[in-house]
């Protein structure tokens, strides 16, 4: 009997968020689809088990969220890797399969300008790959359509201490005075967008009429779970799984990876009600409705909805 090929997954399956359990489905389908051998371990840092011992087998790969210390105990070991995290310090070193947040930031732009903003907002994060994507999806929205656009960045440890959370909203909410409204506001992550939300409801800021709020994740407790619910685009992490999954098995079979990052696009966007009437519950009605909104000033027909 041939010996099974040894995986680890770098993936903390504890946070119960898309970017961690979506990458991990579609791996796992495309181990399914294609019949293969693959034993599949959830392995957080995969480094130390690297190299085989007399009681345990070592790796043959490692897919994931791939760290430099995981990366170079690979190199050593003489293993393919794969990286699935845009902000990992061996992105643009080791084979990626990346999520494309420049395309993310398209879509939140085209989707704000489709319901009649003329002035768009993004928020976003210091020091994250992603957000800069973003933006520069964003902005050239704003640049092909001629309207203005300001963009915010927070630090990622503003939920450390009281005193960050406050730091936090105070720069959240002076960046809000500043707004010419109506405002379309995009953000990259839908934990900031939940955020942004609820400082313009302390403000007594209508949405959508006033300021109409897109995030990015799609994560249903965090969109879900607040009034207005909020519209969000899904990244689409379970084909970023299943094209790393992909990659994988080429470079195993001796093929040779391709020598810069892979994107996939984002999977759907989702309007609920923070940006405007289209939002309706069966998401198949809605896609349609945008589609018809997105498209009305184009000879479309009955075939094309």
């Amino acid at each position: 009997m041939t010996q099974s090929v040894r995986i680890a997954i770098q993936l903390d399956l504890d946070w119960p968020l898309k970017r961690h359990h979506e990458p991990y489905s579609g791996i796992q389908d495309y181990v399914k689809q294609h019949q293969l051998a693959w034993e599949l371990v959830p392995d957080e840092f995969p480094g130390p088990w690297i190299k085989p011992t007399k009681k345990a087998r070592g790796y043959d790969a490692i897919v994931g969220r791939v760290t430099k210390a995981a990366a170079d105990s690979a190199s050593r070991a003489k293993i393919p890797v794969v990286n699935l995290w845009t902000n990992s310090p061996v992105a643009n070193k080791v084979p990626s399969v990346l999520s494309d947040y420049r395309e993310l930031g398209r879509m939140a732009g085209e989707h704000l300008i489709a319901r009649g903003l003329r002035c768009l907002g993004g928020a976003g994060f210091r020091q994250d790959v992603g957000t800069r994507q973003f933006f520069q999806g964003l902005k050239s929205v704003a640049k092909e359509h001629g309207v203005p656009s300001t963009l915010h960045l927070s630090w990622f440890n503003y939920r450390n201490s009281e005193r960050s959370w406050h730091r936090y909203t105070s720069q959240l909410d002076e960046w809000i005075s500043q707004w010419n409204l109506p405002i379309g506001i995009a953000s990259i992550y839908d934990n900031s967008a939940r955020s942004i939300a609820t400082m313009c409801v302390r403000r007594g800021l209508r949405i959508p009429e006033e300021v109409a709020i897109i995030g990015g994740g799609d994560e249903p407790v965090q969109c879900e779970s607040i009034e207005p619910e909020l519209s969000s685009i899904d990244v689409g992490h379970y084909r970023q799984g299943y094209e790393a999954a992909k990659l994988l098995h080429g470079m195993l079979d001796g093929l040779k990876p391709p020598a810069g990052p892979l994107y996939t696009p984002p999977a759907d966007l989702v309007a609920r009600q923070s940006t405007d009437v289209y939002a309706v519950a069966d998401k198949t009605v809605g896609r349609a409705i945008r589609f018809i909104a997105e498209n009305c000033g184009r000879p479309i027909r009955v075939a094309d909805v």
